[in-house]
């Protein structure tokens, strides 16, 4: 999508970039050109070219930019992960609560902890400290959710632990943490060895084992979408539209997920990470934790720097 709209703006701007030749031309002066290599550039074919190449510049920072997520391990560290490369960067610890996924709405960051309840959280990114919002469920201490996650409009949670109307979605308000009962959903999910709920996404998926499902966030009713055997899921989320997901064999192994076959493409195994702990959560970070330009970013950056080397030698060639 973003190559499409660098390419679409250099067409857009291609047209007034020739009304205005002479003022580009008045613009290169400014800089250390002799007059063949700016004439040489101020042409259709050189400006074209030069907008072009302005582009692919562009893309080599930002083609990377959304592969980011917030983790929490098992072990409450809590941190950042690339995922394409597996780079982890610690940011802190998570309170001693057992965390059962990630949520997020807007720019605030969400978890529930099924210790003692139900209880919604909003966790600080720069620290990994929580702050209580309020209890989900009232029917008392024994019951709690077992899979907590988001879309781009709301927060979801099944209940299960405890027997307590087990395989239940709910959604939570996100300023009170009341939940409210939507309908049954997969049948033994919250009882799941390996088990998430997605987040960072317009749409619901529920990883059970290495099942893949769509949930209905409106009814609850599922649609089985594949096998991503033999990967499992511990932990899953959107990231610049692509669902990834993390397994512990080996740990941590970051995977694709085909949301319409539900087969899995490994993509990275975690490196730095914290130790004695398994992923338990991920979410989209992308927008708020910039992404460290990797090798292949470089190297696009210097492809860019050659093309425009070779046109304006060309040019000067030329003359």
């Amino acid at each position: 999508m973003v190559a499409v709209l660098c390419t679409g703006w250099s067409l857009v701007h291609f047209p007034k970039l020739l009304r205005h030749k002479w003022h580009f031309r008045e613009f290169l002066t400014q800089l250390d050109m002799t007059a063949i290599e700016r004439e040489s550039i101020a042409t259709p074919g050189g400006i074209l070219k030069l907008t072009l190449t302005t582009s692919l510049l562009l893309l080599a920072f930002i083609a990377k930019a959304d592969s980011i997520a917030y983790e929490v391990a098992s072990s409450r560290d809590f941190g950042t992960v690339d995922l394409n490369t597996g780079a982890y960067t610690e940011i802190g610890n998570t309170p001693n609560l057992p965390v059962i996924g990630l949520g997020e709405l807007g720019s605030t960051l969400y978890t529930v902890s099924n210790y003692g309840g139900a209880t919604l959280y909003s966790v600080n990114t720069a620290t990994g400290n929580f702050t209580a919002i309020g209890n989900g469920l009232d029917a008392g201490p024994s019951a709690s959710f077992s899979l907590f996650g988001s879309t781009t409009t709301g927060l979801y949670a099944v209940s299960g632990n405890g027997g307590y109307d087990a395989d239940y979605l709910y959604s939570l308000n996100p300023i009170t943490g009341v939940a409210t009962q939507i309908g049954l959903t997969v049948p033994g999910s919250a009882q799941a060895g390996a088990a998430s709920l997605s987040n960072g996404g317009a749409s619901l998926y529920l990883s059970d084992g290495s099942y893949l499902y769509l949930i209905n966030p409106a009814t609850g009713g599922y649609t089985l979408i594949g096998n991503s055997s033999p990967f499992e899921s511990n932990a899953s989320t959107f990231e610049n539209g692509t669902l990834y997901g993390t397994g512990d064999s080996p740990c941590c192994s970051f995977y694709s997920l085909n949301t319409s076959t539900a087969s899995a493409t490994f993509v990275s195994n975690e490196t730095n990470g914290p130790t004695g702990g398994l992923v338990v959560a991920l979410a989209p970070a992308g927008a708020s934790v910039p992404a460290v330009p990797e090798p292949a970013s470089f190297a696009l950056l210097g492809a860019g720097i050659l093309v425009l080397g070779t046109v304006i030698r060309r040019r000067v060639s030329a003359f």
